[in-house]
């Protein structure tokens, strides 16, 4: 794994979401996360999955040369600029024939792509890193969850699996024991928590409302969340342990940050 530093006290994480592109990939793509990485100068980009559509018909024949063409087009920007990456999936990503565990074997490849040992073999895309500070010690836990897909009909997203929140309390314990404290951290997914509903309000003119007990940040709520009902506690596995923020994508129109019961929850859209 390529070692993250703070620098001057500094580390800027560049969050992007929701690419969804065909083999066809459209130039604009490109040229927006060029503008975005001169404008930002990340530290690093976190790709927080559906960079592929999967569901699309162009995937239908030679899914694995095509999935890894698109995926060196729209990594190209970020290549020459030799910021370091960090990659996981959203519901989209396997939809065609072409395997998360090849995708990110095919992620990994590149220099400036940051991993660690996966949760499991079967989830590559469940793994933490480690930002460290001037001592060389470490200052941040990045946590990246791949939180599923849908159900076969299409109705309904899965929540994070109980095992993926017991593998991020373990790590997330295993930091405190080697630091004496914990250590702070943000999680970052395709699919929001369903604590994500408790926000905004709904509006009979299809507007929302920030609820009462929220405090905005910036951007808003402009489209019904997608994801699961069921909750399995990861955002109550967070709290009071370190972790300070959540970063989600899924839904393409939703851009804010709130904060809600001590832990920063941020929804990115698409571009």
């Amino acid at each position: 794994m390529n070692q993250l530093n703070f620098k001057d006290g500094k580390f800027k994480i560049m969050q992007i979401a929701d690419i969804q592109e065909n083999y066809q990939l459209n130039p604009d793509t490109i040229k927006l996360i060029e503008l975005a990485l001169d404008e930002e100068k990340p530290d690093l980009v976190v790709l927080t999955g559906d960079q592929i559509q999967g569901y699309s018909t162009c995937y239908l024949r030679e899914p694995e040369k095509k999935v890894k063409a698109v995926i060196d087009a729209f990594l190209t920007p970020i290549k020459e600029r030799n910021i370091p990456f960090a990659v996981t999936f959203g519901n989209h990503d396997d939809d065609c024939k072409c395997s998360k565990q090849v995708q990110m074997a095919h992620y990994t490849s590149y220099e400036n792509c940051v991993y660690s040992e996966p949760r499991c073999e079967e989830d590559p895309g469940t793994f933490a890193l480690t930002v460290k500070n001037s001592d060389d010690k470490d200052a941040l836990a990045i946590y990246l969850f791949d939180s599923g897909k849908a159900a076969m009909n299409g109705a309904a997203f899965p929540p994070v699996k109980k095992e993926q929140i017991e593998w991020y309390q373990n790590k997330r314990d295993s930091f405190k024991e080697s630091l004496g404290e914990y250590l702070p951290g943000f999680v970052f997914q395709h699919i929001p928590v369903p604590e994500y509903r408790d926000l905004f309000i709904e509006n009979e003119d299809g507007t929302f409302t920030p609820n009462e007990n929220v405090k905005v940040l910036y951007g808003e709520m402009r489209e019904p969340m997608g994801g699961s009902w069921f909750n399995p506690g990861l955002f109550e596995a967070m709290q009071r342990n370190g972790t300070e923020a959540m970063f989600c994508g899924h839904d393409h129109c939703n851009d804010f940050c709130v904060e809600y019961d001590g832990i920063y929850l941020v929804y990115n859209q698409t571009g």
